[in-house]
């Protein structure tokens, strides 16, 4: 019975250390985009802070490129208010900050 618990234990160890060492870059981009889902903290003319549900505030930069969308189409930066629930789809910078290239705000 020994032996068997040391083979178990064994093969749970090999199987996380290779799950662990899976390389998660898919589209061949070492800053590839992603999708954050939160409520807007705080907003300003060129920068917005988003609560994830885990409790990590994410700062992101706008732009006039960043694209405002709420139910009704096109919406402007007064529809970033505190609260707010959002999904960002986020680009990664190379100097380590990100960007929100869209964002989708629910009334």
């Amino acid at each position: 019975m020994r032996r068997r618990h040391r083979v178990v234990v064994l093969a749970l160890a090999v199987i996380t250390a290779f799950a662990g060492c899976v390389h998660r870059e898919t589209s061949g981009e070492p800053f590839a985009p992603w999708d954050l889902r939160g409520t807007i903290v705080e907003a300003s003319s060129d920068q917005v802070r988003v609560r994830h549900k885990s409790g990590q505030v994410v700062e992101l930069t706008l732009d006039d490129r960043t694209a405002i969308v709420g139910a009704e189409g096109r919406a402007t930066m007064s529809a970033l208010t505190h609260g707010r629930r959002v999904v960002v789809h986020v680009e990664p910078l190379k100097d380590g900050h990100a960007r929100a290239a869209s964002i989708h705000v629910f009334m």
